[in-house]
């Protein structure tokens, strides 16, 4: 099951718990924890998105510019720390 989806239905318990609370307290309880089963499903919501949003992390150029390979845009070699400064 979409974990989203189960957030949502968790935030329903809450709010159906909620008509039946015994008291004010116990009914605000219930209405914080369903105001954040809704806001993580909107987090995972989000994060899928962004998810499926990324470039394919395998191309030819990301792998270069990530094992940092002479020629690529980001090629940066350690300096040498045995050279003497001056």
């Amino acid at each position: 099951m979409d974990s989203a989806k189960r957030c949502r239905e968790q935030s329903a318990d809450c709010l159906r718990l909620m008509q039946s609370a015994q008291g004010e307290i116990e009914a605000r309880i219930l209405k914080d924890l369903a105001q954040s089963w809704v806001r993580l499903a909107n987090q995972i919501e989000r994060y899928q998105q962004l998810r499926s949003s990324e470039p394919d992390r395998a191309s030819p150029n990301q792998i270069d510019i990530l094992i940092g390979q002479p020629g690529s845009e980001r090629w940066d070699p350690a300096p040498d720390l045995t050279a003497p400064k001056g």
